[in-house]
C-alpha cells in the first residue's frame, strides 16, 4: 500500500503543474481580453490610456485643475450672477435676537427645538434678551433615557426565542447624539428645560464621540449579562421535561436582570456626570443658581449709575426678575410659562418616493418609555409634497412662528456668503467634459432614491422675502448657528429653489394643517425604517 502511493506521487505532482500552466495561460487571456473592455476591472492598459490622455491636457484646463486643488471645487464654481442678483433684504423679519457667539457649534436638533420654546418666552415680554435655555440639559437626558430604553428592551426578550442575527441586533448598543424633534419634545416634556446659566454646555456637549463610547461600552457589559442568562435560561428549558419554565425561576431571573439594570444606569449616570455636568436637581437650587446670577449681574450695574439707570431703561423686566418670577426657575413651570404648551406640535416632512397625504412612523424611535404610564412617542410625521411643506412654512412664519427646520446642508450652500441656492456652484465646465452632467441624479427623488440626499442639520427658519404679494416667496433667513463667523454674520440666505430640494421636516402648530391634513393625523401610521423612507 505504502510503495503504490509512492509510484503515483510522481503523476499526481505533474498532474497538478501541468493543470497549473494551463490555468496561468487561460488566466493571461482572459486578462489581455479585459483590458479591452472599459467596464471591467482596472487593468494596466485602461490605467495606461487615462495617463495618456492627461498628458494631452491643455495649459488651461491644468491652471484650472490647480486652482481646484488649491481652494476647492467651491472657490472656482461659485455662480458670479447667482451672487449678483442676491440681496439680504427681507419683507417680514421676526425679531428674534441672535445669540451670542459661542466657543463650541450648538447641538443642532436641541437648538431648534429649544428656539422654539425661547421664542414664546421672548413674546411673553418677561425674560431679557439674552435669556437662553441649556442644550446640555436635554442632551443629558436624552442620552440618560436611550440607556434606558436599551436596556428595557433586552429585558423585555429575556424569555423570547430569538434568530441569532436578531439577538446580535439587540444586543449590540447603539446610543446615539442625533435626534428628531418628536425625541426632543418628548424628554421637554418629561424633564422641562432650565437656563443655560444652570448647567452650561461642556467641550464634551459638542465632542461627544468618547462620551458616547463609554456609554456604549458599559450598556455592552449589560449585553452580556444578558446572554449568559439566556444560555442558563436555555439549559433550564431543556432540562425540563414539559420544557417550560416556573414562574418562581422567570421571576427570579428578571428580578436579578433589574438589579444590574439599576447598575448599569448608575455606572451611565456617573459617566454623563463627569461629561456634562449635573442638572439641577430641585427648584431652590434653579432659583439660586438663577437669583445668584442677576444679583452679580446688579451688582455690577451698581458700580456704574449711568449704566445701572441706562440698562433700567431698556430692560426694566431685569430688575424685576428675581422678585416676581421666582417660579420660573422650576424645570416645570419654566416650560409651563411659554406659550410652547399650548400648541399641538406636528412634524411634516417631504420625502417624495413616498406616498403624500400619509402619516408615517419610524420603527424602533421611541427616546422616553414611562412604563407606568404605558406612554411612548416614536417619531411620526405626515408627508406632503414640497411645494406644501414650503406653504405651511412660510403660514407659520406669518404668525410670529420660528420653524425648526431639517435640511441637507451638504448640498449647494456656500458657507462664506450664506447663500443657499441649487444653482449657487457651476460644475459643467470642470472636467474638460469628462463628466457627462446630464446622467447625474438631481431631483430629490433621485437623490433619495441613491442615498445622496438626506437631512444632516437642524435650522430655525426666522424670515421671509416675498417682494410681490402674488408672486411665490424668493427666499428665507435661516439660523444653522450661534456663531457669526459663519455664512453671513450667523445667518443663512436659503432660496425658495433649495428649500424645495433639500428641505426634509418642518415642525409647525396643528391648526395651520388643513381639516383633511389633520384627519390624516388621526389614521393608523404606516411603519417604516428610517432607510426606507428613501426607496419608492
Amino acid at each position: 500500500m505504502g510503495g503504490a502511493s509512492f509510484i503515483r506521487a510522481p503523476f499526481f505532482y505533474i498532474f497538478v503543474f501541468s493543470v497549473s500552466i494551463l490555468s496561468a495561460q487561460a488566466a493571461k487571456k482572459d486578462d489581455c481580453l479585459h483590458s479591452l473592455q472599459a467596464d471591467s476591472h482596472l487593468s494596466r492598459p485602461w490605467i495606461k490610456s487615462q495617463l495618456t490622455a492627461s498628458d494631452q491636457k491643455g495649459v488651461g484646463e491644468r491652471r484650472l485643475e490647480a486652482a481646484i486643488q488649491e481652494g476647492g471645487f467651491e472657490a472656482v464654481s461659485l455662480n458670479p450672477e447667482i451672487l449678483a442678483a442676491h440681496q439680504s433684504q427681507y419683507t417680514y423679519e421676526i425679531k428674534y435676537p441672535f445669540l451670542a457667539d459661542d466657543p463650541y457649534v450648538e447641538i443642532g436638533w436641541i437648538f431648534s427645538g429649544l428656539s422654539l420654546i425661547r421664542n414664546s418666552l421672548m413674546q411673553t415680554g418677561q425674560f431679557p434678551k439674552n435669556f437662553e435655555l441649556s442644550e446640555n440639559y436635554i442632551l443629558f437626558y436624552t442620552l440618560l433615557e436611550r440607556s434606558n430604553r436599551f436596556l428595557e428592551r433586552l429585558i423585555e426578550r429575556t424569555f423570547i426565542p430569538l434568530r441569532s442575527d436578531r439577538l446580535q441586533t439587540f444586543t449590540s448598543p447603539g446610543v446615539h447624539a442625533d435626534g428628531w424633534f418628536t425625541a426632543f419634545y418628548s424628554v421637554v416634556m418629561k424633564y422641562g428645560v432650565v437656563p443655560r446659566s444652570a448647567m452650561r454646555e461642556t467641550a464634551i456637549s459638542y465632542n461627544r464621540d468618547a462620551l458616547l463610547e463609554k456609554i456604549n461600552e458599559v450598556l455592552g457589559s449589560f449585553s452580556l449579562i444578558f446572554l449568559e442568562a439566556r444560555d442558563k435560561i436555555a439549559k433550564k428549558r431543556k432540562a425540563s421535561p414539559s420544557g417550560e419554565l416556573t414562574d418562581i425561576f422567570e421571576t427570579r431571573k428578571r428580578n436579578e436582570l433589574l438589579k444590574e439594570k439599576n447598575k448599569t444606569l448608575t455606572a451611565v449616570w456617573a459617566i454623563l456626570e463627569a461629561a456634562l455636568g449635573t442638572p439641577p436637581s430641585s427648584r431652590v437650587s434653579l432659583q439660586k443658581t438663577f437669583i445668584q446670577r442677576m444679583g452679580e449681574f446688579k451688582k455690577e450695574l451698581e458700580r456704574d449709575e449711568d449704566a445701572e439707570a441706562k440698562e433700567t431703561q431698556s430692560s426694566p423686566e431685569i430688575a424685576t426678575m428675581t422678585e416676581s418670577h421666582d417660579e420660573l426657575m422650576s424645570a416645570e413651570d419654566l416650560l409651563e410659562k411659554s406659550k410652547f404648551l399650548d400648541e399641538i406640535w406636528v412634524m411634516v416632512a417631504n420625502y417624495p418616493n413616498k406616498a403624500y397625504d400619509r402619516l408615517f412612523e419610524i420603527k424602533s424611535s421611541v427616546t422616553v418609555f414611562e412604563l407606568i404610564k404605558n406612554w411612548e412617542m416614536p417619531v411620526q410625521f405626515l408627508n406632503l409634497p414640497a411645494e406644501r411643506l414650503e406653504a405651511l412654512m412660510a403660514k407659520a412664519l406669518q404668525e410670529g412662528q420660528v420653524v425648526p427646520l431639517d435640511a441637507d446642508f451638504t448640498r449647494d450652500a456656500d458657507f462664506t456668503s450664506g447663500i443657499l441656492h441649487p444653482e449657487i456652484f457651476q460644475s459643467e465646465g470642470l472636467f474638460n467634459g469628462r463628466v457627462d452632467f446630464t446622467k447625474l441624479p438631481k431631483t430629490k427623488a433621485e437623490l433619495n432614491r441613491v442615498m445622496l440626499g438626506f437631512p444632516t442639520h437642524s435650522v430655525i427658519v426666522r424670515s421671509l422675502d416675498q417682494p410681490e404679494a402674488t408672486a411665490p416667496n424668493v427666499k428665507y433667513k435661516v439660523q444653522a448657528t450661534r456663531s457669526s463667523q459663519v455664512g453671513d454674520k450667523g445667518y443663512f440666505h436659503m432660496y425658495r429653489e433649495w428649500m424645495l430640494k433639500n428641505g426634509y421636516h418642518i415642525v409647525i402648530p396643528k391648526r395651520l394643517l388643513s381639516e383633511a391634513e389633520q384627519k390624516v393625523l388621526d389614521r393608523a401610521p404606516i411603519k417604516v425604517e428610517t432607510e426606507q423612507l428613501f426607496r419608492p
